[in-house]
């Protein structure tokens, strides 16, 4: 069972999310699957940006995989495990990206009954949508002058200066 604290979460545009501090809601529990035995089945998707592991000791004693350009997270081994690596994972966001996303959470059990994998066993799932929503900050808008911020003239001769500065504010597509 993926247990959830929030059905909805908020960030600012430009962030890097810890999902175990900033977005702490996975928690996979199984009561059947003891920590000597049973493991199970999760994968963690999300609908933009992509997943990080900025240490990945915490991938140790797991079968982990990330595909899908890092947008969904793979993994195989006990809950405890999954849970300090879930914990350890980062959601990374587009720059300049503002808008509703989503998470989507599964788990399955591979039939454990808390030992062993039972062979054509049943297995029991559980899945989760969270939403969230990154609100855009207001960047600042920049100068651009010349090559190394510097411009060479002699005196008494004209300075053209098409080119040689330019505005952006990557907030507007007035500027540029």
């Amino acid at each position: 069972t993926f247990m959830v604290s929030s059905q909805s979460k908020k960030f600012f545009e430009d962030s890097t999310v810890k999902i175990g501090s900033q977005f702490p809601i996975f928690h996979i529990a199984d009561p059947d699957a003891h920590e000597n035995g049973g493991q199970i089945f999760a994968n963690v998707s999300t609908s933009i940006g992509y997943f990080e592991f900025p240490d990945r000791t915490y991938l140790n004693g797991l079968a982990a995989n990330l595909t899908n350009l890092k947008k969904t997270i793979v993994f195989r081994g006990v809950p405890s495990k999954i849970n300090a690596a879930l914990y350890q994972m980062k959601l990374v966001l587009p720059r300049d990206w503002s808008g509703e996303g989503f998470l989507t959470a599964k788990c399955n059990d591979l039939g454990s009954h808390g030992y062993d994998v039972v062979k054509n066993a049943n297995f029991l799932e559980d899945s989760k949508i969270i939403k969230f929503t990154v609100t855009p900050v207001n960047d600042p808008p920049t100068v651009i002058v010349g090559v190394n911020n510097s411009i060479f003239m002699k005196e008494d001769e004209n300075l053209t200066m098409k080119g040689l500065i330019s505005f952006h504010d990557d907030d507007s597509s007035d500027f540029d």
